[in-house]
């Protein structure tokens, strides 16, 4: 898949070597070291971004960094949520890249693996909220493993997969996670120009820099007749000014 760049997959085993049996749990750091695109000037900080799975729907969920942060200012760490659903994603994104644990070995994805998952502030900034750096515990369920001598249930293993990339629509549509990107209250618009966009690279196989100056005649063009209208007005009321 186009993906395939962007996944890194990760297996874990376990296996009693005692004489006993015993029961094993354990703890998986999620996403660690997103960093802070143009920290200086942007409106888009780092987000957990979360989609949890019910049949065949997906559910987006966004907690930001200012909201965590000042829930754990004011509550403590023991009262941030603790999320439990079955989930398709889960992870940490910025203004133009995303690092997701995603959950794609099955069509309907379960919590048999992950007992729970919990938000984290790692860096807690007090003074400015949003530049506090964030990530995702997972605790998994506990496991029974036989002892050593028994032939079966004395290992298992668990694999994982981390999407680290850009924030690529077509890209974000393979892991059902194309709600994260974010187009702001002109949401309708933006994705029609960026279709638009799209089409003149992808289609019309014109460089970037083509395809945006052919965007922006097209987008001039559909204005011409308002761009008209103003031009015509500022004329008149230049022809009135003397006499007003």
């Amino acid at each position: 898949t186009q993906t395939t760049p962007y996944f890194l997959t990760m297996t874990l085993s376990v296996e009693n070597l005692q004489a006993d049996a015993v029961k094993v749990q354990y703890d998986l750091q999620g996403p660690v070291g997103m960093p802070l695109e143009n920290s200086e000037s942007t409106r888009k900080f780092r987000d957990i971004k979360l989609g949890t799975v019910s049949g065949s729907e997906v559910k987006h969920e966004t907690l930001t960094s200012k909201d965590l942060v000042i829930t754990i200012i004011k509550n403590g760490v023991d009262e941030v949520e603790e999320w439990a659903a079955p989930f398709r994603y889960v992870g940490v994104d910025g203004q133009f890249f995303a690092t997701l644990l995603y959950n794609g070995v099955n069509e309907e994805p379960t919590n048999e693996t992950i007992a729970q998952y919990t938000p984290q502030a790692l860096e807690l900034v007090e003074d400015d909220p949003e530049l506090s750096e964030l990530s995702v515990l997972l605790t998994s369920q506990p496991i029974e493993l036989e002892p050593a001598t028994s032939q079966e249930n004395h290992s298992y293993e668990h694999t994982y997969t981390l999407y680290a990339g850009p924030k690529r629509q077509t890209l974000l549509n393979e892991m059902s996670a194309g709600e994260i990107l974010e187009f702001g209250w002109f949401g309708a618009i933006s994705k029609g120009m960026l279709a638009v966009l799209a089409f003149l690279h992808n289609t019309l196989l014109f460089p970037y820099g083509l395809a945006i100056i052919g965007l922006t005649i097209l987008v001039r063009g559909a204005l011409f007749p308002l761009s008209k209208k103003q031009a015509q007005s500022a004329a008149r009321m230049k022809e009135l000014q003397p006499r007003l």
